[in-house]
């Protein structure tokens, strides 16, 4: 039996009428439970898939995909952005190993304390702390701020532990929003700052982390 045959005068739409969605007197449905085991609801829905298109309707699916789609994502870049002193600066997330709450500075016998505070103990394993507030030229608080915390990166393959007074977390920077730094600018914390963005109300300074542990191995040697 052909599906035009199944669906015959009289029975254009019976589900809605005497089947599920209906009175549910068809006498097919103790036989096949529901409509949509029915011979003829499933010839009504092949003679709607096989009915010709509506005029136009091949024409604009194919206009629409033969256009090309442009997507214009924004590159970013993960930066950890903190305080030292009242100035904000940021690391590249990919060079932070972890944040740690402050813990006891071991000092080193027979070294100066303005840029190597000491030894700190990391899972086990002492690294150095370094004061950025000296390298920065920022003013270290006489009190620990209650927000400080320490930070561990890791630089070709070494550990250092930075102190600093506040993270602000993690931030997704886009490359256009990267500025350089502005050369009328005069402060210690320059010297390491190779870009700023805007973060809320604060201008971040991103670290050249390059010259800064460079110059870090060079001057605790």
């Amino acid at each position: 039996m052909s599906d035009t045959s199944i669906v015959r005068p009289g029975s254009d739409r019976c589900w809605t009428q005497i089947g599920v969605w209906g009175n549910s007197t068809c006498s097919e449905l103790p036989r096949v439970f529901h409509c949509r085991n029915c011979d003829v609801y499933s010839a009504h829905g092949r003679v709607l898939l096989d009915r010709p298109a509506p005029q136009g309707y091949l024409e604009s699916w194919s206009k629409m995909l033969a256009e090309e789609t442009v997507f214009s994502a924004a590159k970013t870049s993960p930066y950890l952005v903190f305080r030292v002193g009242q100035a904000w600066f940021a690391f590249l997330a990919t060079s932070l190993h972890e944040i740690t709450a402050p813990s006891v500075i071991r000092s080193v016998p027979h070294r100066p304390r303005e840029i190597l505070l000491g030894l700190v103990n990391v899972r086990g394993e002492l690294h150095p702390c370094i004061c950025l507030h000296t390298l920065f030229g920022e003013q270290v608080a006489a009190r620990r701020a209650s927000t400080a915390l320490f930070l561990v990166a890791r630089w070709a393959g070494e550990a250092w532990v930075f102190p600093v007074d506040q993270v602000d977390g993690i931030h997704d920077v886009a490359e256009e929003e990267i500025e350089a730094t502005p050369v009328t600018i005069s402060n210690l914390s320059v010297v390491y700052a190779q870009s700023l963005f805007r973060s809320g109300d604060h201008t971040v300074a991103i670290v050249n982390e390059s010259l800064l542990f460079g110059d870090l191995a060079r001057r605790i040697a």
